[in-house]
């Protein structure tokens, strides 16, 4: 069998991977703008924890609550700072060098030039998604137990 790329199997590979690089920079942007609505809707439940106040003392339950439930607020803010830090995402951008470099290639070469960046920026791309991806789940368990645990102050609080 023949290490040779068969052209036609190489425009079809071209075709199916040039637009990766922008689909995965719209998911990213899409995981972040989920991060932001979470640590909003974190932010707005904590604000709610001042409705829970009580004649109670300091040392009542809903005070045990109101503070598991900072906290549980704070480790979203903190996984909130995680997730949408600066981090290197390889984007297939060649506009820069197209002509510079590549010039006189064959339209075949250049191809696959192309697409082995976009395979390599991929592989490395993928990573990082699926590390927003854990952050998101952990910053929606996390947000959970704040809402639980104010939403339980405010009703302990309500009782007496």
């Amino acid at each position: 069998m023949s290490r040779e790329v068969l052209p036609e199997t190489l425009d079809f590979i071209f075709q199916v991977v040039k637009g990766a690089p922008e689909r995965e920079l719209r998911d990213l942007e899409a995981l972040d703008a989920k991060m932001v609505q979470i640590f909003g809707a974190a932010s707005i439940v904590i604000g709610l924890a001042g409705v829970s106040s009580t004649s109670q003392g300091s040392t009542s339950p809903v005070s045990g609550l109101l503070v598991a439930a900072l906290l549980a607020y704070f480790a979203t803010a903190a996984l909130s700072f995680f997730h949408l830090r600066l981090r290197d995402f390889r984007r297939s951008l060649h506009a820069d060098v197209l002509w510079k470099e590549l010039w006189q290639f064959d339209v075949s070469e250049i191809q696959h030039i192309l697409v082995e960046d976009v395979s390599v920026a991929y592989s490395h791309n993928k990573l990082v998604l699926h590390e927003k991806g854990r952050t998101i789940l952990a910053a929606l368990v996390l947000a959970g137990i704040e809402v639980a645990l104010v939403g339980v102050a405010i009703i302990w609080s309500r009782l007496d």
